[in-house]
């Protein structure tokens, strides 16, 4: 009953309804094309795993559990994951990417080191607590 009252109602106010969603169609539309244009890419690395884990060691010989009680890191002791975080923020990483991509043209620098610093504006590398390295870098046009 309520269904068909419901009905009733859209069908006598019909131009109204339509007219509302033509109009607020076409400001969505200018107004998409009027915003500029943002763009982000993310990349996810995982770095390769050097240590051992304890898990295996019954039955192994002095020397093998010697060399797997060795190979584990500290907390404060730098892990793989930070090493290549600080290589990707590194100004020769940056330089590379830069000439390649030619970005001193994009972000209409007039030196490379100006470039580096307007780069570094839009490229974020995070470590994930898991060691999982996220690179991500925004543009805006």
């Amino acid at each position: 009953m309520w269904l068909a009252q419901i009905l009733e109602i859209i069908m006598r106010r019909r131009r109204f309804v339509m007219g509302n969603v033509f109009a607020v169609t076409v400001f969505a539309i200018v107004v998409s094309l009027l915003l500029p244009k943002h763009y982000k890419a993310t990349a996810t690395i995982l770095p390769p795993d050097n240590e051992r884990s304890l898990t295996g060691l019954m039955g192994l010989s002095l020397g093998h559990i010697a060399e797997a009680v060795s190979s584990f890191s500290l907390p404060i002791m730098a892990t793989p994951s930070d090493l290549y975080a600080s290589i990707m923020k590194s100004d020769t990483i940056l330089l590379g990417v830069i000439d390649r991509l030619q970005l001193q043209e994009e972000y209409d620098s007039e030196t490379r080191s100006q470039a580096v610093l307007e780069l570094r504006d839009h490229f974020t590398v995070k470590v994930e607590p898991e060691g999982i390295i996220r690179v991500t870098v925004d543009a805006k046009r």
